[in-house]
């Protein structure tokens, strides 16, 4: 039963990795505001009051994992207290993901303009009927839901990226 359990967790954990990319994907895909500051940083905070503007309270924003490393060492450089793994910029909390292009970041309201469908929970499969494994004695294993991330609310949501750096 552990190892069951650990295979079926191991699995879980590679769907729900899949789900935040098709996140990551749509928010890429649909058609966002932009906003702009002298720099990333400033960018962010740009976009946090766009975002309000919009009538949204900004939760999260999506970088790229170098440019939060980078956030990082500026914050490091203009405070006593340095960066905290578990920090935020301007009250959002950071969302890592390799899908954002490096020197752009979203911010917004993600709860209210990301809605994630499912038409299924995960489903489990094992079989040792599959092609020559039954010989082999090789099972072989699926895990599996069927969803469908999309951007149901594109104004609560706004791109940022440095001034020039286009």
């Amino acid at each position: 039963p552990s190892v069951r359990d650990m295979i079926n967790g191991e699995l879980i954990r590679e769907i729900l990795r899949e789900e935040e990319e098709q996140v990551a994907t749509a928010l890429g895909a649909a058609t966002l505001s932009t906003a702009s500051g002298s720099d990333l940083l400033a960018a962010i905070r740009v976009g946090v009051g766009t975002v309000q503007s919009a009538g949204y309270s900004p939760n999260a924003v999506l970088l790229n994992p170098a440019d939060w490393a980078d956030l990082d060492n500026t914050v490091m450089g203009g405070t006593l207290n340095g960066p905290v793994i578990r920090a935020n910029f301007w009250g959002l909390t950071p969302i890592p993901s390799t899908v954002q292009a490096a020197g752009t970041a979203i911010v917004g309201d993600f709860r209210t303009a990301v809605t994630q469908f499912y038409r299924s929970q995960v489903a489990l499969y094992i079989t040792d009927s599959h092609a020559e494994t039954f010989l082999s004695n090789v099972f072989t294993l699926l895990a599996e839901r069927r969803s469908l991330a999309a951007v149901v609310r594109p104004q609560a949501l706004v791109e940022v990226e440095a001034a020039g750096s286009a």
